[in-house]
């Protein structure tokens, strides 16, 4: 019985996501759309991060244009996640995940305190 794409994307622990040049999310898998409450698409994924996050990320997206790829760490509701994402070959449109990295970055914190 062949899978659906979709299904195989939807069943992935990250979130999955598809943006065009300007960081607006055109789809999503379904981890993501739980994340954010199913919002109608496109949506701006900038809105949908932490407010102290919002700056750091249109520029580094701006960035990433020349370069094809991007990375960063960023507040995604209540979560800390790393983004990656790689612009397709011959398009405008990029391919990204998140992975909920919120464990390491409370850990971490633990530690500065400790210091």
């Amino acid at each position: 019985m062949p899978v659906q794409f979709s299904t195989l994307l939807d069943a992935l622990p990250q979130q999955v996501w598809k943006a065009d040049a300007h960081g607006r999310l055109l789809w999503m898998n379904a981890r993501l759309a739980e994340v954010l409450n199913r919002p109608a698409l496109p949506t701006a994924l900038a809105q949908w991060l932490h407010a102290d996050d919002r700056d750091a990320f249109t520029q580094r997206w701006a960035e990433a244009q020349a370069r094809g790829r991007f990375e960063m760490e960023y507040r995604l509701g209540h979560h800390w996640v790393l983004a990656q994402a790689q612009r397709l070959p011959d398009s405008p449109l990029w391919l990204g995940t998140h992975v909920d990295i919120s464990a390491r970055r409370t850990a971490e914190a633990r530690l500065r305190e400790a210091d």
